[in-house]
This record gives structure tokens, C-alpha cells and sequence, in this order.
């Protein structure tokens, strides 16, 4: 497991042009945002979840709990998971 700083650091997250949080880099779940977040290639998507235990950011597009997407410049090739 990784810290948000770190998760930042190795996958580094694009920035969304309209600001819905994680400073700027947090993708809505619908309209063009979804549209752009379906174009990127699987493995350079995640997902911004709510579970038991608060916020994850989780690799992949998942629809369960979702909050939220991140595009990386970086790809991941395992799982991860990154509390919030």
C-alpha cells in the first residue's frame, strides 16, 4: 500500500480542466468527463471509491462505490490501492 503523495508521484495524475477536487485532478462520472475517461486505455485509469473504511483510489474503471475517476500519464501493471 501507498500514500496519496506517492501514488502521486509514481503515476502522476493529468489535470481535468474543470476543478472537482483533488486538486483538479478528479474526473466526474458522466458528460464529457466519462466520454474522456473511456478514450484512455484501461490501465492508465482509477477509480475514486467509498468504502467501510473512507476513500480509495483503486486502479481500473470500477463503477461499484464510485466517486470519481483519475487518468495517470503513468500505466499500473498491479494491483493498488491507495487510501485517501
Amino acid at each position: 500500500m501507498m500514500t496519496y503523495e506517492e501514488w502521486g508521484e509514481k503515476y502522476q495524475p493529468i489535470q481535468n480542466f474543470t476543478d472537482y477536487g483533488f486538486d483538479g485532478h478528479l474526473f466526474e462520472t458522466y458528460g464529457t468527463d466519462i466520454e474522456f475517461v473511456q478514450s484512455v486505455p484501461h490501465d492508465r485509469c482509477w477509480t475514486l471509491i467509498e468504502g467501510d473504511e473512507g476513500l480509495w483510489i483503486v486502479e481500473g474503471r470500477r463503477f461499484v462505490n464510485r466517486l470519481g475517476y483519475f487518468v495517470t500519464m503513468n500505466s499500473w501493471s498491479d494491483a493498488v490501492e491507495v487510501p485517501v
